[in-house]
């Protein structure tokens, strides 16, 4: 089922969203959202005058939007989202000058958008259980920036995830434009906040080194759009483990036409 909202001067619709789904054997899935649902993160970038590089440069002042979804066994989970800026490094993009307007990216290289902030898991005969996440202050980059010229821009940002037992998990992933834009590259997993346990680090394949076509489709989203990510693929290539002081690889020897691995290569230091 779905809850749709209505332009009463036009009665035409202008949102929907998912509001349960019933299976086949009569259990369901609700979902609720607290909010304006028809909020856009991207509707709070103003045009600059292209020096915007980190999001503490720009302020946001939406409220969180918290999104409830309920199990057929009755367990809830409650998600908060919270409106904040984000960055890409290296972007292709110039400084465009429009008579009449504030000078603007093609490409911004700082956007807005929701990330998640909370995750709580709830219900009948369960101790609530709570997640949270925090994120560094956005950065970002152009190809125009004179870090670029000299490659040491930051290509790289994280999120720190504490369990409800108070350990912290930190993913480090790329920000740099193109196929590795959202990549997770490390995560690192601690007992409480600071005693390391166990890092995990991946690389990937190129998009022309494998049996899969270069471009597997073409995408229809606009040109500030990161086209690489859609329309190429960039499978896992090797993972890392180092935990108490030995490492276990795994890597891919060959893959499908469709990215997945056919032959995998694992291995591990010698037992003390």
């Amino acid at each position: 089922s779905y809850d749709f909202a209505v332009n009463p001067a036009t009665s035409v619709v202008t949102s929907a969203r998912l509001a349960g789904v019933r299976l086949p054997d009569g259990s369901s899935w609700a979902f609720s959202t607290a909010g304006n649902v028809d909020f856009d993160p991207q509707s709070i970038k103003r045009l600059t005058d292209c020096d915007i590089r980190r999001g503490d440069q720009l302020s946001t002042h939406y409220t969180p939007r918290t999104t409830t979804v309920t199990s057929p066994t009755g367990a809830i989970g409650t998600f908060v989202r919270s409106v904040a800026w984000r960055g890409r490094s290296y972007v292709e993009s110039t400084c465009r000058h429009v008579s009449g307007r504030m000078p603007y990216e093609t490409r911004p290289a700082i956007f807005g958008t929701y990330v998640l902030t909370q995750r709580t898991i709830s219900g009948a005969g369960l101790t609530p259980r709570t997640w949270t996440y925090t994120y560094p202050v956005a950065q970002a980059s152009t190809n125009a920036d004179a870090c670029a010229a000299v490659g040491h821009c930051v290509d790289t940002s994280y999120v720190d995830i504490r369990d409800p037992a108070g350990n912290r998990t930190r993913q480090t992933y790329s920000t740099r434009w193109g196929m590795t834009e959202g990549r997770v590259l490390r995560t690192e997993q601690y007992q409480g906040e600071s005693t390391l346990l166990r890092t995990t680090t991946m690389t990937y394949a190129s998009p022309g080194q494998g049996p899969w076509p270069a471009r597997v489709g073409i995408s229809r989203l606009g040109p500030k759009s990161n086209r690489d990510k859609l329309e190429r693929l960039a499978p896992v290539l090797t993972t890392t483990i180092v935990q108490q002081g030995r490492a276990f690889s795994s890597s891919v020897q060959a893959f499908d036409i469709f990215g997945r691995p056919t032959q995998v290569k694992r291995s591990s230091a010698p037992a003390p």
